[in-house]
């Protein structure tokens, strides 16, 4: 995942700022938490992180999913308390953090019984 801003040099175009490294494969998608400024990523190495912006350095949180096929999509809820991951096994998981901000706890529901 890179990280890019629009460069104050008009000819320069763009700057990349950060390049965020955890996943295997693919990154599927991406979102970014516009109050808090979280970005949730996920990957087809069935892998998700909540990236955090800490004093100009991005760490990342991983997210256990517990599925056997990649995951798709990441968004965050419309608070930014939960975001959902949506992965190849037509399976949601709906993700948040544990009150004290240590451990991603998340549940899952099959897409078969939801209408989308």
């Amino acid at each position: 995942v890179h990280i890019y801003r629009a460069s104050l040099d008009t000819n320069s175009g763009w700057e990349r700022l950060h390049v965020l490294k955890e996943h295997g494969q693919v990154v599927s998608s991406v979102d970014w938490a516009a109050n808090s400024g979280q970005i949730v990523s996920c990957s087809h190495d069935s892998t998700a992180y909540v990236w955090t912006d800490r004093e100009d350095r991005w760490e990342p949180a991983a997210v256990i999913l517990r599925q056997n096929k990649g995951a798709l999509v990441a968004k965050w809820s419309p608070c930014e308390r939960k975001f959902a991951v949506g992965c190849g096994s037509k399976v949601a998981c709906i993700c948040y953090f544990d009150r004290w901000g240590t451990t991603c706890i998340n549940c899952e529901i099959a897409l078969e019984y939801c209408m989308l």
